[in-house]
C-alpha cells in the first residue's frame, strides 16, 4: 500500500485502543526527498497544531549499490 500510493498515508497502530479525547502526541513524517513528498507537509502543520504535536521530519534514501567483492 506504502509503495503505490499516489496520497499521503496516515498510519497508525491498529491494536491500539483509541478515545475521541486522545490526541496525537507525535508525529514521524518520512522524506525520500522528492517533489511529492514533501506534499504532506501542510497537512501534517494543521494535525500537529490541531493536537499540540511534536514533529519529527525523517530523512530517507534508498540504499546504496555497491558491488560486493566475489
Amino acid at each position: 500500500v506504502l509503495r503505490s500510493a499516489r496520497v499521503p498515508l496516515l498510519l497508525c497502530n491498529p491494536h491500539t485502543q483509541v478515545t475521541a479525547a486522545e490526541r496525537v502526541e507525535r508525529i514521524v513524517v518520512p522524506l525520500d526527498g522528492s517533489p511529492g513528498s514533501a506534499k504532506v507537509l501542510p497537512v501534517v502543520e494543521r494535525i500537529a497544531a490541531a493536537n499540540d504535536a511534536h514533529v519529527t521530519l525523517l530523512t530517507v534514501e534508498p540504499p546504496a549499490l555497491t558491488e560486493l567483492p566475489g
